[in-house]
């Protein structure tokens, strides 16, 4: 990050110079995919490789392409981690810790009235949800570097331009029982198998093509 951040005036002045130069292309990529701008990133990286046909064998522009359609992907899906209200760097510890506080504040049996219960039936089904993505280490891994949601079937087609760099080994899920519980049983921390709250519930398996 201080590289990129030192190198940051050097490679705005050789863009001006040299507007199709390859490291400052780079360089203005990474800057705009860590503004969160990644649409840009990625016409960024599109012409990187216009003018310099041989990125595309290019380990770095070929990871930076993947990440940063994974980005894109991931903006347009659940972010399992806001309704975890965790950080993205979040061990797994933390993320446990995090679902058993969310659990006891959205079990449905808190909920004050009836009326309020399904409100709370639904937060505890997205809280169930999120977390069996996130407690799965090659789950959450599929999730975050390449925006696969297991719970949304589109999100594992693979992205659009540059060729599709997920077409091999893409995680096929498929509905299993006993994923992602802290407790043990089928995905419900509360007895019984499943989630009884809707979506969330069942756990996750998945094999590779």
């Amino acid at each position: 990050m201080n590289n990129h951040k030192r190198g940051t005036p050097y490679c705005t002045t050789l863009l001006t110079l040299s507007p199709t130069s390859r490291p400052a292309l780079l360089h203005l990529a990474q800057t705009q995919s860590k503004s969160e701008d990644h649409d840009a990133a990625l016409r960024t990286l599109q012409t990187a490789k216009e003018h310099h046909p041989h990125l595309q064998h290019d380990s770095k522009w070929q990871k930076l392409v993947q990440e940063t359609q994974a980005a894109i992907k991931r903006a347009k899906q659940k972010d399992y981690y806001k309704v975890l209200d965790i950080p993205r760097s979040s061990s797994t510890k933390e993320i446990k810790r995090a679902y058993l506080k969310l659990s006891k504040t959205w079990h449905p049996d808190k909920a004050p009235s009836e009326a309020e219960k399904g409100a709370y039936e639904r937060k505890m089904g997205a809280i169930n949800e999120a977390y069996e993505v996130l407690s799965d280490e090659e789950v959450r891994r599929a999730y975050d570097e390449q925006g696969i949601d297991p719970n949304n079937p589109e999100s594992q087609q693979g992205p659009g331009g540059f060729g599709n760099p997920f077409q091999q080994g893409m995680p096929v899920f498929r509905q299993g029982p006993g994923g992602g519980n802290p407790f043990g049983g089928g995905g419900n921390p509360f007895g019984g198998g499943g989630s009884p709250f809707g979506a969330g519930g069942g756990g996750f398996q998945f094999k590779f093509n």
